[in-house]
């Protein structure tokens, strides 16, 4: 298999002498956790009960050591629940690395099919403000059955 991307970033902490990645697993970093661990005599991973705490000890461990670490979340929420750990540190002149994942271009056409098939809805097609995909499995399961035995 040929390097990927994220094989990339994790060299360059590597090289940057970053010796912890803090953060949260989920689907949308599994490439960046792939590397790390095959590079885990070189960089430490540690996995937070929350993306905020993953910031705040970013910025805990600027403070102390001199030194930036980096943050990794996934896609979705824990983007942007490491926000408010992102500005303090930057309100505060310290600094750290947030690396946030997305999902795979397959999850955008399955996206588009499952709209397609009735399954989902877009969050604009309704009464609210809200953006992205809405999953009502409860008015969708009749469509999914039909769709299964086609």
């Amino acid at each position: 298999m040929g390097r990927r991307g994220a094989d990339v970033i994790v060299d360059y902490l590597v090289k940057q002498r970053v010796p912890y990645l803090v953060g949260v697993c989920g689907h949308g970093i599994l490439g960046l956790l792939d590397a790390a661990y095959d590079r885990q005599d070189d960089i430490t991973t540690i996995s937070a009960h929350d993306e905020r705490v993953a910031g705040f000890i970013a910025d805990a461990y600027y403070r102390v050591a001199g030194r930036p670490i980096a943050t990794y979340t996934s896609c979705g929420p824990g983007s942007v629940n490491i926000m408010m750990a992102v500005a303090g540190a930057m309100y505060d002149s310290s600094a750290m690395l947030a690396i946030t994942g997305i999902f795979g271009m397959a999850a955008y056409s399955v996206s588009r099919r499952l709209r397609e098939l009735g399954i989902a809805h877009r969050y604009d097609e309704f009464s609210d403000n809200h953006t992205g995909v809405d999953y009502r499995m409860d008015e969708s399961l009749p469509f999914l059955a039909q769709a299964l035995s086609d």
